[in-house]
Parts: structure tokens; sequence; C-alpha cells
């Protein structure tokens, strides 16, 4: 006689019991989302952070740097070139010496230095920033003889000197 063991199968896990264990797996999934979302969301917080002082930085920086040495003799050239513009537009085809000229372009070249000035709201042209330097070249290159009121151009002792003195000479 042999003696058998009968093998019993394991015995099945009941449904509700399936439930609960899947509940708590996906109750830790859940609690392990919720800890990396909540450090995503610190992350974006400190970066909106991070992001206002650059900001801060960059405005202060904006607003304190100069024009550099190569800028400002561009706008120099530019206020040269626009004060003979001026004078030639000013005399009008009228012939005058050269002393005159020069007298006359220096008086346009101070006008359009004091244009900048107070358009940028600076007591050297030098403290223009250098983010305006743009604007500072188109300025210049938008001024025009009307711009300036009579009193501005009209003549200086200094011209009228000139004239005086050339005509005794002629």
């Amino acid at each position: 006689m042999s003696t058998q063991t009968a093998i019993m199968p394991a015995p099945k896990q009941n449904g509700l019991e399936i439930v609960y264990k899947t509940l708590g797996l996906q109750t830790e999934q859940a609690e392990a989302l919720k800890k990396i979302v909540k450090e995503v969301i610190d992350i974006k917080e400190e970066q909106l952070v991070l992001y206002q002082k650059t900001n801060e930085r960059f405005d202060y920086i904006e607003n304190t740097i100069t024009l550099r040495d190569s800028e400002c003799t561009e706008l120099q050239r530019a206020v040269m070139l626009k004060a003979s513009e001026l004078v030639k537009e000013f005399l009008d085809g009228q012939s005058v010496s050269q002393n005159y000229y020069s007298s006359k372009k220096g008086q346009f070249i101070r006008l359009v230095y004091k244009r900048i000035k107070s358009r940028f709201n600076v007591h050297k042209y030098t403290l223009v920033t250098h983010v305006e330097f743009g604007k500072a070249m188109e300025f210049v290159n938008d001024i025009k003889l009307n711009d300036f009121s009579e009193v501005e151009t009209r003549e200086t002792v200094k011209q009228i000197e000139i004239k005086q003195l050339e005509e005794k000479n002629d």
C-alpha cells in the first residue's frame, strides 16, 4: 500500500484581500508621486525667485552701464555730421568764410549735444546708457533745423565779429 500525500493547492486569496493590497500599493505610489510633485513645485518657486533676481540685476546693469568709448566716438561722428547738415541748411546756399562756417558749426554741435542731454536726462552725453545707444543715434539722425528756435540759431556775437572783420579785410 502506498501512501500518497495529497498535495493541497494553495488557498486562493479572497478578492477583497487583492483589492486591499492593490489599494495599499496605489497609496504608496500616490505618496511617492505627491513627493515628486512637491519637489517640482518647490523647484519652480526657486526658479521664479532666481528669475526675478536675475531680471532685477539685469535691469540695474542696463541702467548703469554707459556708452563704450567706441560708441562715444560714433555718436560724436554723428553729431558732427548732423551739425554740418544743419549749417548747410541754415545757410541755404549763402557763401560764408571758413571761420564763420566753423563758428556756426560749433553752435549747432552744442545745440545737438544739448538736445541729447535733455532727451536722455544726463549732464554729459557720455552718460547715455549703453542700451540706449541705438536710440541716441536715431535721435541725432532725426534732428531737423526746425527743431531749434530762432533764438538758438541766431548769429552769435562771435559770428557777427567774424563777419565784420572779414568785411574790413575785403
